[in-house]
């Protein structure tokens, strides 16, 4: 204990500490500077008196004597550092700086004692998935590499809501892929299948749906081989969409009448993220201005939401005349994604993520972070599950298969926050 510290007992060693350099003792004629005996600390700290430990002169001289005893008066428990001459001499400042040593190598062992416990109590907070989080159990949960989900999940925990953030998409991801057996709409399809549009106009969309979304969903088919079809689609369908000249007062009308539904657990999602002011970023292929509609409705679009996504264009008038900005599909999030490294930069202490997407094309949506510590990517996997589904799994951390609810995600930020 004490002889960890043999220079800090010294009359120099003090000195590096903010304490006064001993004076001169007079010794029988002799001056000199000496130190206290690194022996007397562990005694001192252990029982708070040393008797008997003393310190003679160089070569065994008489020289000076060095002593620890409890003083004669102050409060139970109190010390005082004696140093003696000869002559009987005492010396304050050998007194003081002993006891600051004292105070000092106290404060340390305290602080030692302190990180132990915290490293102690942070293994402790680290979730085995197989006893500690029920939700994994679902059988739509599938994960190829648990331990390291759960190193990811850990040092999300030790980074805390300080850190944190959510990057999602929504259609099919936020939003429910079906209920009761029935597809649930996207914020395209909302529109789609609204009393609003035509119905030649509506067979329109529907045709391209079904020789498109075929294509989007191919596990045969790359990225780069689907991204062409991609902006054809998108392009063929807001053109028609803007035929229709849909007024701006009538979306909430429309999302209201929709069958467009949240996932189980949106509430606590939300709002929990809400209260911890964790920043959420909606990154959507979807049509924008339904898309906040849809979370305004349901109650969750709080402050620490920021939307992406294709926003509408409305004259005058409020008619639709056209979509704002570049267009935004499954496919090119990652070019969406640098576009949005400013919004990242101003999160540049939020270095742990949790992704969640349905997609493929998902993936890239947290390439403008900058400062990546951990990230957990969750992805949906709703169609043609036998065909994807170990690509899924080599592609996302967590793959939920045919899970409309947000269970795993909730249990997660339950550990977190």
């Amino acid at each position: 204990e004490g002889a960890a510290f043999p220079l800090l007992l010294t009359g120099r060693g003090f000195a590096g500490y903010g304490v006064t350099r001993p004076r001169s003792v007079r010794s029988g004629g002799r001056a000199g500077r000496r130190g206290l005996s690194p022996a007397a600390v562990p005694c001192l700290a252990r029982t708070g008196r040393c008797y008997g430990q003393e310190r003679r002169g160089q070569n065994g001289s008489g020289g000076q004597r060095q002593r620890v005893r409890p003083g004669r008066r102050g409060g139970p428990g109190s010390v005082y550092l004696h140093h003696e001459e000869e002559d009987g001499q005492e010396d304050q400042d050998y007194r003081d700086a002993c006891m600051q040593a004292l105070q000092l190598w106290t404060l340390i062992t305290t602080c030692a004692v302190a990180v132990g416990k915290n490293q102690e109590q942070k293994k402790q907070e680290c979730p085995k998935l197989s006893t500690q989080m029920p939700e994994f159990q679902k059988k739509t949960v599938h994960i190829k590499d648990p331990g390291r989900v759960e190193e990811i999940i850990c040092g999300l925990i030790k980074g805390g809501a300080a850190k944190l953030q959510i990057i999602t998409d929504f259609d099919m991801t936020l939003s429910r892929f079906s209920y009761n057996g029935k597809r649930c709409p996207t914020c395209h399809n909302i529109i789609d299948n609204c009393k609003l549009i035509t119905d030649e106009c509506r067979k329109k969309l529907l045709k391209l749906k079904e020789i498109y979304y075929a294509i989007e969903i191919d596990p045969d088919l790359t990225i780069e081989e689907k991204y062409p079809y991609m902006v054809e689609w998108y392009n063929k369908s807001h053109a028609l969409l803007i035929e229709q000249a849909l007024q701006k007062d009538k979306l909430s009308e429309i999302v209201t009448e929709s069958d467009v539904m949240l996932k189980e657990g949106y509430e606590n999602f939300f709002d929990k993220l809400h209260k911890h002011n964790i920043p959420v970023f909606i990154f959507s292929a979807g049509i924008g201005d339904i898309l906040e509609e849809v979370i305004h409705q349901a109650g969750v679009y709080h402050p620490n939401i920021k939307v992406v996504s294709n926003f509408m264009d409305f004259d005058e008038n409020g008619v639709l005349k056209g979509f704002k900005g570049e267009l935004i599909h499954v496919y090119n999030k990652h070019d969406g994604a640098l576009k949005n490294t400013e919004h990242f930069k101003q999160l540049k202490e939020n270095s742990n993520i949790i992704l969640l997407g349905d997609s493929q094309g998902d993936l890239t949506m947290a390439d403008g972070v900058a400062n990546v510590e951990h990230i957990l990517k969750i992805g949906y996997l709703n169609d043609k599950v036998e065909e994807l589904l170990e690509k899924y799994m080599d592609s996302y951390d967590i793959v939920l298969v045919n899970d409309d609810s947000l269970d795993v995600a909730n249990s997660i930020l339950q550990k977190i926050l």
